[in-house]
């Protein structure tokens, strides 16, 4: 419940801004090219799980026990760059070539979790 909550919270604040800073919803993250998908993986996992253990131990007032710092290290390499590579490894990258054929395809998208942050992140950019 609650502990889990504050467990990964600042892992979930590390990621999420890392993602934000490093183009981490961008084109390139959501193409279909997987080394393409899985190295901005890499860079947002590099700067967003070591920011997670630094705010996790700001706020237990201690650094995390070296266990504790190997396994989630390990654990959300695998997990975000996995779920990255193949979540790449499923989408489609064919774009249509001729304006009616892109008019279509954009009637029949549908959003997407990327985009809706992409969104988000571009618009608070702006302000």
């Amino acid at each position: 419940g609650l502990e889990t909550l504050t467990t990964a919270l600042p892992f979930m604040i590390g990621w999420f801004s890392s993602a934000a800073l490093l183009d981490g919803y961008g084109k390139v993250a959501q193409g279909a090219r997987v080394p393409a998908a899985a190295g901005v993986a890499v860079k947002v996992w590099a700067l967003g799980t070591p920011l997670g253990l630094v705010l996790r131990g700001l706020s237990k007032g201690a650094v995390p026990p070296t266990p504790f710092i190997v396994v989630s290290m390990v654990a959300t390499c695998v997990l975000l760059v996995g779920w990255r590579s193949a979540l790449a490894a499923l989408t489609k990258d064919d774009e249509p070539k001729d304006a009616k054929s892109q008019l279509a395809a954009r009637k029949d998208k549908s959003g997407n979790p990327f985009e809706f942050m992409q969104l988000l992140f571009s618009l608070t950019r702006r302000w």
